[in-house]
């Protein structure tokens, strides 16, 4: 069960964990989380390049919903910047929604883009990629908006990944198992 990202910082030869609420963070339902199986465990976080000045990270969780974090202030328990559900009924008894690492593509200017792959059913129904842009509203607000869900929906989707000619470009892909009739 993993519900934690953590800041580990040098320390001569090793590496530590200070404890401080800026070094780490765990959504603030992480009992509830963990007693049904919906942790972030299958999710890795991203470090996100410096934008706007603003240092942020992005992970997500088997529970459908997508986190960002300021890296510098990770929060402690449940202080994260952004949450929001991108896949899945809350009501349902199981989830198995986001169990990928979100990609990230910086496509100039404005246009500032995290992908997922999920399982259970999107915001428009779908299952399998969704395109989410970064947006920064006034007093250092952040958020994800939906640029786009793929409308096929995929089973156990890999993790998506991003190829590009630098900002130009962009070609996302997620391994999916597809089934070739002969």
């Amino acid at each position: 069960v993993c519900e934690s990202v953590v800041k580990l910082l040098p320390g001569g030869s090793e590496l530590r964990f200070t404890k401080d609420k800026t070094d780490y963070y765990v959504p603030a339902n992480y009992k509830y989380l963990d007693a049904t199986d919906q942790d972030m465990g299958g999710s890795s976080a991203v470090v996100l390049p410096d934008i706007k000045g603003r240092h942020l990270l992005v992970t997500a969780g088997k529970d459908g919903l997508v986190y960002l974090l300021d890296r510098e202030n990770l929060g402690g328990v449940g202080g994260e910047l952004y949450k929001r559900r991108l896949l899945g009924d809350p009501s349902s008894s199981y989830h198995s929604n986001i169990k990928t690492t979100p990609a990230y593509f910086d496509a100039g200017d404005d246009d500032k883009m995290v992908y997922l792959t999920g399982n259970e059913k999107g915001p428009k129904g779908e299952a399998g990629v969704i395109a989410l842009k970064l947006t920064f509203g006034d007093k250092k607000k952040v958020e994800l908006a939906n640029l786009w869900t793929l409308p096929s929906v995929l089973n156990q989707p890999g993790a998506p990944y991003v190829s590009s000619s630098g900002s130009k470009d962009g070609i996302v892909c997620a391994k999916h198992n597809l089934t070739v009739m002969e």
